[in-house]
C-alpha cells in the first residue's frame, strides 16, 4: 500500500489542459491540486525553458516528466539522433527525470529490423541521457494505435530497454488493459518501470471501434486494480494523470480534481493531501 500522501504522487498531465499559455496551464494545475505536471514539450517551447522553471518555483509545482512528441524511428539517423539530443536537453533543463522517447510505427519495416534501428538511436543517446539524469521511457502502445507505436507489450518494451544503459518503461494502463500477460511482465520488470500513467477509455467509442477517453473509473479499463498490481509489484514512482478529454476551461479544472480525489480513494484516502 502507498504511503497516506499518495495523491502527491499523482502529477497532471498538461497535454489536457489549454495550451494556450505555461502560465494559463499551470495556473490551471494549481486551481486542480496538482503537486506536480507531465510537462507539454510544444508549450515549454514556446514559453522558453527559462520561463518555464520560473513559472513552475512560482507556483510549486514538480516535474513528472516531459512528453517531446518524439517518433524516434522516422527518418534518418542524423534526424533522429539530433531530436533526441534536442530533446533530452529540454528535459534537463526543465528538471524532468523522465521523458518518453516513443518509437512510433514500424512502417515496412520488419519487427527485428525496427527493433535493431530504435535501439541502435537510442543507445547512441544513451551517454547523454545518463550525463543529463534523464530517464529515456519506451511507452507501449495499444495495438490499435499500430502505426502510432509498434511496440504493445511490457515484455517487447523491456527487450528494448535491457539493451540500452539509461532507459526505463512507461506503463501506460488505459495501453495495457487488454494484455493478459500484464501482471506477469510487471512483476518481472517492475524494475525498469520509470513512470506510470493512467487514463481511461470510453466503452461506447471501443464499442465503436474508435479510440476515446473517459474521467477515470467510467469506463473499460481496470485502473484500480491495476494499480494496486503495479504497487505490489514494486514501484514506488510517479503516476501521471492522462485524461486527454480537451474541456472547457473550468470543466477540466474540475476533472482534473476529480482525478485527484478518484486516484486518492483507490488507496483509502477520504482526500487528498
Amino acid at each position: 500500500m502507498p504511503p497516506p500522501s499518495a495523491d502527491r504522487r499523482l502529477a497532471l498531465s498538461q497535454s489536457m489542459l489549454d495550451n494556450d499559455t505555461m502560465a494559463g496551464d499551470l495556473d490551471m494545475a494549481v486551481a486542480s491540486g496538482a503537486h506536480a505536471v507531465g510537462l507539454h514539450s510544444p508549450v515549454v517551447r514556446k514559453a522558453g525553458p527559462e520561463e518555464t522553471v520560473r513559472l513552475l518555483r512560482e507556483r510549486d509545482l514538480g516535474v513528472s516528466s516531459i512528453h517531446l512528441g518524439l517518433k524516434v524511428l522516422e527518418g534518418d539517423d542524423e534526424t533522429a539522433d539530433a531530436a533526441l539530443r534536442e530533446g533530452l536537453t529540454l528535459a534537463r533543463a526543465v528538471g524532468a527525470a523522465v521523458a518518453p522517447v516513443s518509437a512510433g510505427g514500424c512502417g515496412e519495416l520488419t519487427f527485428a529490423e525496427a527493433d535493431t534501428i530504435y535501439a541502435r538511436r537510442l543507445a547512441r543517446a544513451a551517454p547523454l541521457a545518463r550525463q543529463l539524469g534523464v530517464t529515456m521511457g519506451i511507452e507501449p502502445i495499444h495495438p490499435f494505435l499500430h502505426a502510432a507505436g509498434f511496440i504493445h507489450t511490457i515484455r517487447h518494451a523491456a527487450r528494448i530497454a535491457e539493451q540500452v544503459d539509461g532507459c526505463g518503461i512507461i506503463v501506460d494502463v488505459a495501453h495495457l488493459y487488454w494484455d493478459a500477460e500484464f501482471e506477469a511482465d510487471l512483476g518481472a520488470h517492475v524494475d525498469k518501470v520509470c513512470m506510470v500513467q493512467i487514463a481511461d477509455l470510453d466503452r461506447q467509442a471501443l464499442a465503436e471501434r474508435r479510440w476515446g477517453r473517459t474521467q477515470l473509473g467510467e469506463g473499460a479499463v481496470p485502473i484500480a486494480r491495476m494499480a494496486h498490481a503495479i504497487d505490489a509489484a514494486g514501484y514506488r514512482g510517479a503516476y501521471e494523470s492522462e485524461l486527454l478529454l480537451k474541456l472547457p476551461h473550468d470543466a477540466c479544472i474540475e476533472a482534473a480534481r476529480y482525478s485527484r480525489r478518484w486516484f486518492a480513494g483507490i488507496w483509502g484516502e477520504t482526500e487528498p493531501s
